[in-house]
């Protein structure tokens, strides 16, 4: 049985494998998953900004709170707003090297010029579309959905 479920198991990395290498960031009516938005990314923005663990599925629910749900959506925003959010990752890095301050990074990535990971242009580049306190906004809206549930919970 164990030997089925590895077979089993190997079939679909191989075929989520095909997928990968197969989906297209242009794909404009595509809906986001990890994989697409990780595609977007890389073939989007400088490959010198990409962190060592970029939390894509992070990324993914924060995009579809803001209604961007497919690949043509957020390519445009990305579009409209990456040379403003690239300019402040290199005005980031000025910043932190004229005061030799690495808070919220690492001295290497200070040296290679780059402060924001994909992850963090992409939220940079949020803040340009949707207002600086989208984030803010987003712990607000998950605070209260919390709270609602557990005022639920205690009138069970």
């Amino acid at each position: 049985m164990l030997e089925t479920v590895d077979l089993e198991f190997e079939r679909v990395l191989q075929e989520r494998d095909s997928y990968v290498a197969e989906i297209m960031p242009t794909s404009v009516k595509e809906k986001l998953n990890v994989d697409l938005l990780a595609k977007i990314l890389s073939s989007k923005l400088p490959p010198q900004n990409m962190g060592s663990d970029e939390p894509y599925s992070e990324l993914l629910s924060e995009l579809s709170a803001l209604g961007v749900e497919t690949s043509e959506s957020l390519l445009k925003i990305i579009d409209r707003h990456l040379e403003k959010a690239l300019a402040e990752d290199a005005s980031t890095v000025a910043e932190r090297r004229n005061t030799n301050s690495c808070i919220g990074t690492t001295q290497e990535r200070i040296d290679k010029g780059v402060y924001f990971t994909h992850v963090g242009l992409i939220r940079t580049v949020i803040g340009e579309e949707f207002g600086h306190n989208w984030w803010e906004r987003k712990v607000q809206r998950a605070n209260q959905r919390s709270a609602g549930k557990s005022t639920t919970k205690r009138k069970r």
